[in-house]
């Protein structure tokens, strides 16, 4: 069976406003994927779209963040400046190759195209 590389890119169109419901754990799960321990960003980022919107304060608790700082602050409204420049209304987005995956399709769609 061949084997394809694939990058995906999620893209949170969150404000940067402390206001904003989704600020901080957009800010939460950036910090913990900029710590660079990809496998517990992974569980996190599956926790969050499993439970965590739900209880975003026991998401916020269940995952410790070393730091979170004024970089990811930065990030945040980039991203957040971006989105409106392209037209992305919703989170998240993902990019899949550096192509945005139709909102008719989700994430595990993508294994019936890579094995055909």
């Amino acid at each position: 069976m061949a084997q394809y590389e694939v990058d995906i890119k999620i893209v949170f169109t969150t404000r940067n406003d402390q206001n904003d419901k989704s600020f901080l754990p957009t800010r939460h799960l950036m910090a913990l994927y900029q710590e660079g321990t990809n496998g517990n960003f992974n569980e996190c980022l599956q926790d969050w779209f499993t439970k965590g919107r739900s209880d975003p304060q026991g998401f916020l608790s269940r995952h410790a963040c070393a730091k979170t700082d004024d970089a990811v602050d930065l990030q945040i409204e980039e991203m957040h400046q971006w989105c409106k420049a392209n037209e992305i209304q919703y989170t998240s987005t993902y990019f899949v190759n550096g192509h945005r995956l139709p909102p008719a399709y989700r994430l595990k769609d993508l294994q019936y195209f890579l094995l055909t």
